[in-house]
């Protein structure tokens, strides 16, 4: 935190859907509960999730500041410093997540640079790679391929060029397991909300996405789950709401 990195407070949720059947013997039974692993409370601060977390981000730091030292191609990350706009605005909220909300907007996504390594701000690190998950990455098994075989004496396995070609192709494969992934979690989410359409949900006004339109981020906060929505009354981030759902339609 001291050399400039980000925390962010963000739920999400965890979604489960038995392959039988629901209470109404209809179709399949969904649950959808409340994942905090990003909350950032003091309690998660002191878990052994948080201490993981660390640990694999300080991989990522040695691991980049050793490519550095040795000239190795690898995958470095980099991402710019953001400008907030209303900076004072912002950090005046006193919600953390309806805060996270709107300094995300200001964040831009990381980009790989494979010839040198470039400061990380969001991480404050001067330089950072992937490499602590190569059974879910394949970037992070092609860094441990360069690093065996520079440390075996081989020199560098792929230049800087076929890496940003390789780890480019990875990233398109990335994006579309993603988008998959996201559209199941999207159907699943209002299959959920069609069994519950009578609930009145608690839930906190995040940021506008468009002010002019009356669509707002809204956290339903039992639950975790983030969606715009049009919001017909006038709300701050961090106000409380209480929203019901009028229509669910999972395809």
């Amino acid at each position: 935190k001291g050399n400039g990195a980000e925390t962010f407070a963000s739920y999400s949720p965890k979604i489960r859907v038995d392959r039988g059947r629901d209470e109404g013997g209809k179709g399949a039974g969904v649950t959808i509960e409340r994942n905090d692993a990003q909350q950032q409370t003091v309690e998660y601060t002191q878990s052994g999730q948080s201490i993981v977390s660390e640990m694999m981000i300080l991989a990522g730091e040695v691991g980049a500041r050793w490519g550095k030292d040795n000239g190795v191609p690898l995958p470095y990350r980099m991402h710019y410093k953001p400008v907030i706009p209303d900076e004072e605005e912002v950090t005046a909220i006193k919600d953390k997540f309806a805060r996270t909300a709107n300094m995300a907007k200001s964040f831009t996504r990381a980009v790989l640079d494979c010839r040198r390594p470039r400061p990380h701000a969001s991480l404050g690190l001067p330089y950072y790679t992937q490499l602590s998950s190569p059974i879910r990455r394949f970037n992070d098994v092609l860094v441990h391929l360069q690093v065996k075989s520079v440390l075996r004496g081989e020199g560098p396995l792929y230049t800087a060029d076929e890496f940003a070609e390789m780890a480019e192709a990875a990233f398109f494969v990335e994006r579309d397991m993603k988008q998959v992934a996201q559209q199941c979690d999207e159907y699943w989410i209002a299959y959920y909300f069609s069994q519950r359409m009578d609930r009145v949900w608690d839930s906190t006004f995040l940021s506008w996405k468009s002010l002019e339109e009356g669509m707002g981020y809204v956290q339903i906060d039992e639950v975790g789950i983030k969606h715009a929505l049009r919001v017909d009354t006038p709300a701050v981030p961090g106000q409380k709401l209480r929203i019901r759902a009028v229509q669910a339609t999972p395809r």
